[in-house]
């Protein structure tokens, strides 16, 4: 594993919000979360303290609905020689009392058993989309636990900046499962002429996950190697007050079968770049740690997208004025500004393969200061075939990086064994050891089978 340039923040966003590798991370010490209570009661007064022109009506659109889904996944890492078992269980509640409003509730539970680890067990329970929204003709406000998804790319989105990802998932699924769900307050406005404009402001900040399920031994917590493993290390997170808010906004309109848009957020890194912070009284022997901070950044971004036949086609670019990276050779924050522009298609070919592709190239910029792997070119790739009426399919995906040469090749396949009952097989293999997203990760090809059940 190569160290140098390992924490990098302007990959991490690029290709884990829409791109790039965490650095060096190791255990990391988590917020308590004290005071989010106080926070969210803050916030869903002052929602409901909005006045919103909407049409009542008292009927019920839909009765209350409660579903869900139990996995069990059996996964195994032939280099690290771990083998663990993960069991979730997902309940999911939703009711439109009225036409103006809709409620949704859901969470899941999880346990692991990792063996040939120390201490390999471990349980997590977790909030996820839990939000009440308020629809109306011209104007819609949700609040709670929610994703936003912004871009059009496939998997690798520039500007899908709002919501962290939990890293495992996004090997082992993509981006849509990666998804962490956090507080925010959005509002959307549906003007004449096809505008679109949709306002997003996030209480406190929340990071991404190299693993939600023991992430110290985890095999997607690729940072362990490259930390000095006798200098402690310390998050220093954001204070969870309004004043340290995140938030932005997208303005879209659609002109014939061409949808535009325009993106705007300001807010702070997924995961944290370090510093070794001096000592204003030098002691023997120092006492010297490592923190971990999460600087602010400023995105701008546009998309569009068409279809012209069976072609979905589609293109993406962001500029960040403000960015931070991690120095290549130190623990230190180097301030910069980066670019991301992507573009990419979609096909269905016969009604029963998928195809889609996009390139996305980056660039980190610098001044008077050295950046490793300051270009990333990011080709993806998939293809999905389906059979039996898509009771059985099978799925190819990859990401190949010309400039560090580096490739991740996920291979799998799914059967409807029994009614709401489906397998899954599935493996990844990380090729090269660049200094991008992929090239981190060498150690960690997986294969694993998975059951669940659909209630």
């Amino acid at each position: 594993m190569r160290s140098n340039g390992a924490h990098d923040a302007g990959r991490r966003r690029g290709h884990l919000r829409g791109g790039g590798g965490r650095g060096t991370d190791g255990p990391r010490r988590r917020s308590s979360g004290i005071g989010r209570r106080g926070l969210l009661l803050r916030f869903g007064i002052l929602v409901a303290l909005v006045p919103v022109a909407v049409q009542r009506h008292a009927s019920a659109l839909e009765p209350p609905r409660i579903h869900g889904e139990a996995d069990d996944i059996v996964a195994a890492f032939p280099e690290s020689g771990i083998l663990e078992d993960r069991c979730r269980l997902t309940l999911k509640a939703s009711w439109s009392p009225a036409r103006w409003l809709h409620l949704k509730a859901s969470g899941y539970g999880e346990l692991l058993a990792r063996g040939r680890v120390e201490d390999g067990s471990a349980s997590n329970l977790r909030l996820h989309e839990t939000y009440v929204e308020i629809r109306g003709d011209f104007v819609e406000i949700r609040a709670g636990y929610s994703n936003v998804v912004w871009g059009v790319l496939d998997e690798i989105q520039p500007n899908d900046v709002v919501n962290p990802i939990d890293v495992s998932w996004f090997f082992f699924e993509g981006r849509g499962k990666a998804r962490l769900p956090i507080p925010l307050v959005r509002t959307r406005l549906f003007l004449p002429a096809g505008i679109d404009i949709e306002v997003v402001a996030v209480p406190f900040h929340e990071e991404g996950v190299f693993d939600q399920l023991n992430e110290e031994t985890s095999p997607f917590n690729i940072s362990g190697e490259e930390i000095p493993v006798d200098l402690p290390i310390v998050d220093d997170p954001p204070p969870k007050t309004l004043r340290e808010a995140e938030w932005g906004g997208r303005i879209s309109r659609t002109v014939g079968r061409v949808d535009i848009g325009l993106y705007a957020y300001r807010g702070r890194e997924d995961f944290p770049v370090y510093t070794i912070p001096a000592l204003s009284h030098p002691t023997f022997p120092p006492d010297l740690r490592i923190v971990g901070h999460y600087p602010r950044f400023t995105l701008f971004g546009a998309g569009i997208e068409t279809v012209i036949g069976k072609w979905g086609l589609r293109s993406e670019g962001t500029y960040l004025p403000e960015d931070s990276f991690q120095h290549p050779v130190g623990y230190e924050i180097v301030e910069g500004r980066s670019y991301q522009i992507g573009v990419g298609f979609d096909r269905t070919v016969r009604d029963d393969y998928l195809l889609d592709a996009s390139a996305v190239y980056q660039r980190r910029i610098a001044e008077d200061d050295f950046i490793e792997s300051a270009r990333e070119l990011s080709l993806v790739g998939g293809i999905e075939r389906s059979f039996r009426h898509d009771l059985d399919k099978i799925r190819l995906f990859t990401v190949y990086n010309p400039i560090e040469g580096t490739v991740f090749l996920r291979l799998g396949g799914s059967r409807n064994v029994h009614r709401n009952l489906w397998l899954d097989l599935s493996s990844g293999i990380f090729i090269g050891d660049g200094n991008d997203l992929v090239g981190r990760f060498e150690t960690a090809d997986f294969v694993f089978l998975r059951g669940t059940y659909y209630f």
